[in-house]
């Protein structure tokens, strides 16, 4: 593992726990049941981190349907072997999950999405500045700079006071 340029949040830390929940069950009997759990936790997570079109979504899918291809047709047959074969592979992408939010990569994505949005803000403020729109700049360099600020509160970075103000 190598070194975090940021702390870890609460919610990759919960998600960390549950990947190594599951990550302990690995070499136990894999029943119907197991394998249904990991492929929902495996699927919810994908979406809530890679989003519900995301590549990695779509390839778990296609990981399913190859291995549970013709089950209807050979029902029994092979039933035991090809739940191996998908719980092996949900165990892949878990570990890949994890080595992903413990190397920093998927909020480095997501800070790159980010940064792309807080610049196209920037240079819009900019150019209804040119255009002598001071309202229009004003608001959307506001808005840019008050997302910004919340993300990193988010982080748990800064601290911030939460007393009141009395006027």
């Amino acid at each position: 593992m190598s070194e975090r340029h940021r702390p870890m949040t609460e919610k990759e830390q919960i998600m960390l726990n549950r990947i190594d929940q599951l990550l302990e069950k690995e070499y136990s009997f894999m029943s119907d049941t197991h394998a249904g759990e990991v492929y929902v936790t495996v699927t919810n997570m994908f979406e809530k981190i890679y989003g519900p079109h995301s590549p990695q979504l779509k390839l778990l899918e296609t990981i399913r349907d190859q291995v549970y291809e013709g089950q209807t047709r050979n029902h029994n047959k092979y039933e035991s072997d090809r739940m191996q074969v998908f719980t092996k592979r949900l165990y892949g992408c878990l570990r890949a999950l994890k080595s992903d939010i413990e190397e920093g990569l998927i909020v480095n994505i997501r800070s790159e999405a980010r940064g792309e949005v807080f610049g196209d803000f920037l240079v819009l403020a900019r150019e209804a500045l040119d255009a002598e729109q001071k309202d229009v700049a004003a608001v959307l360099a506001c808005a840019a700079l008050e997302d910004a600020l919340k993300r990193v509160r988010a982080t748990g970075v800064l601290r911030f006071m939460t007393k009141t103000c009395r006027r």
